[in-house]
């Protein structure tokens, strides 16, 4: 497997946890990102790059994220199979606590680990994903695919009696 250069975006989104501000003494820690949809590793996920604003701070081990993040990506539509660009702007709050090892999982707040790194890259990919549309249609009235030919109805290439 090839080795890429991790994008500097994906640099930005890595926290230690010692760097990041303690609300007890310090203003919490703006970032503003613009990361590519290719750093997630995921081939479905193909578009522009993601613009990320946010703040993070922490109280004592524990972490707070707010993101604002919008994306333009492109999915495919589940009646014709065509593919389009869905655009959409989320704002989330992640609460991260400290898993020690041998320790208590909370599966209802994100976890780092033992080495004091937060990496919200896998948090934004996340945050995306449940926001993408569950049945996503490139028009609420698509006609989709004739069930005869397999032909897209809408770009009239279809000649079967019923839709042509």
């Amino acid at each position: 497997m090839e080795e890429r250069p991790i994008e500097s975006a994906v640099l930005e989104l890595r926290f230690q946890i010692d760097r990041v501000p303690d609300q007890r003494r310090a203003t919490e820690h703006t970032f503003s990102v613009s990361l590519s949809a290719s750093s997630f590793e995921d081939p479905s996920l193909e578009g522009e790059p993601l613009q990320i604003e946010g703040t993070i701070s922490r109280h004592g081990t524990e972490v707070n994220v707010f993101s604002r993040i919008e994306y333009a990506l492109n999915v495919t539509c589940v009646r014709c199979l065509e593919v389009f660009c869905v655009r959409g702007t989320v704002s989330e709050y992640g609460h991260f606590l400290h898993r020690k090892q041998g320790g208590p999982t909370y599966p209802e707040h994100e976890q780092y680990g033992d080495g004091g790194l937060i990496d919200l890259v896998p948090w934004i990919r996340e945050v995306v994903l449940i926001d993408l549309p569950e049945y996503p249609l490139c028009s609420e009235n698509c006609s989709g695919l004739c069930p005869e030919c397999g032909e897209n109805i809408r770009k009239g290439l279809c000649h079967c009696p019923k839709f042509g």
